[in-house]
């Protein structure tokens, strides 16, 4: 097991930010919930980035608590986490969202 640094491109943060907003409308506090979970998944790929399947040219990492996915590259010294995604919306709107 390789230790990478784990960094969050701006796309990924607004996705992140979008997502938090989306679920404290639902309910106060579960947009904080959300944040929380989401971001120890991230940091979970400091040790386990490179382990997942591939979708879209990216690694992809279900989050374990929320229909999200997690989708990064790696090199030698880093992750790069490119997107945060709702597993519910259309996979044609995620191919999308990751060429950009």
């Amino acid at each position: 097991m390789k230790h990478r640094e784990v960094r969050l491109t701006d796309g990924a943060l607004q996705d992140i930010d979008n997502a938090v907003s989306f679920y404290n409308q639902i309910e106060y506090g579960l947009g904080r919930y959300f944040f929380d979970s989401i971001l120890a998944d991230i940091e979970s790929l400091e040790f386990f980035g490179g382990l997942h399947q591939r979708h879209f040219g990216h690694y992809a990492s279900p989050a374990k608590r929320f229909p999200f996915v997690i989708y990064y590259k790696v090199d030698e010294t880093f992750v790069d986490v490119r997107a945060v995604l709702d597993t519910r919306k259309n996979p044609a709107n995620t191919a999308q969202h990751l060429k950009r």
